[in-house]
C-alpha cells in the first residue's frame, strides 16, 4: 500500500500507510439528509509508520464525507452541493474525545499523535467535501469481547490473569471518568488487554461528557 501524510499538529511528522485495518460507512438517503442536514461519510483505520522512524507505528483514522444515497452517479457540481466544512457526528466526537483523553493524560486510550481536515478536489465522492484524519499511538495487546466475561478467550485465560483483568478494568474505567469522558456502551471498542504491563486500554468511535 502506498500512500503519505503529513500532519503539523500539534507537531510535525509525517507517515506511510502501510495496512488497512478495517472499513465502514453511513450513508443517509435523501430524505433524512434535508431532514438533519447531516453529512455521510465513509471511515478506514490504517496501521502506519513514521517516515523519519520506520520502528515507530501509529494508526490512523480516515474520515471521508461522502454524497447521500442515489446521488453517487449526480455530476460533480451537483455533488458539490452537498459539500461540508463541518464533520459528521462520529467524527467529531471520536477527534473531541481523543484531545480531551491527550489533554488530561490518560493512560488507558490512545494518545492524539497528529491531526488534519483537507477538502476532496473535484474528482472526489464530494467536491469541496471534508477529508479529516486522526493519528494515534497503536496501543499493546491483545483483544477482549466487549463483555469482558462472557468473552470466550477470557476463560481460556488462567485464574490470576483474569483476577488481572478485571483489575485493570476497574483502573481503565476509573481513568476515564477522571479524564472526564462517561462512554456510552455503544461507544466501547473492544478493550485489549496487555499481560506484560498488566493495563487495559480502550478505544473511542464516540463519547459523551
Amino acid at each position: 500500500m502506498e500512500g503519505r501524510e503529513r500532519f503539523t499538529e500539534p507537531r510535525p511528522s509525517t507517515w506511510t500507510l502501510v495496512t488497512k485495518v478495517n472499513e465502514k460507512h453511513r450513508q443517509l438517503d435523501e430524505s433524512d439528509y434535508e431532514t438533519y442536514k447531516t453529512p455521510s461519510s465513509a471511515s478506514a483505520l490504517f496501521v502506519c509508520q513514521n517516515v523519519d522512524n520506520p520502528s515507530e507505528e501509529a494508526l490512523m483514522r480516515i474520515y471521508m464525507q461522502l454524497p447521500y444515497k442515489g446521488s453517487e452517479m449526480d455530476r460533480p457540481e451537483e455533488r458539490a452541493e452537498q459539500a461540508s466544512e463541518t464533520l459528521d457526528s462520529i467524527a467529531q466526537s471520536e477527534f473531541d474525545a481523543l484531545q480531551r483523553l491527550t489533554e488530561k493524560r490518560c493512560e488507558s486510550t490512545p494518545t492524539l499523535l497528529g491531526y488534519k481536515k483537507d477538502k476532496q478536489d473535484e474528482d472526489g465522492f464530494v467536491p469541496g467535501g471534508y477529508i479529516f484524519y486522526l493519528l494515534m499511538i497503536r496501543l499493546p495487546g491483545i483483544r477482549l469481547g466487549h463483555n469482558i466475561e462472557m468473552d470466550a478467550l477470557f476463560w481460556t485465560l488462567p485464574d490470576t490473569t483474569r483476577d488481572d483483568i478485571r483489575e485493570a478494568f476497574k483502573v481503565a474505567h476509573t481513568n476515564l471518568i477522571d479524564a472526564g469522558i462517561y462512554p456510552m456502551f455503544t461507544a466501547l471498542k473492544r478493550p485489549l488487554w496487555d499481560e506484560e504491563s498488566k493495563k487495559m486500554y480502550y478505544s473511542f468511535s464516540r463519547s459523551s461528557f
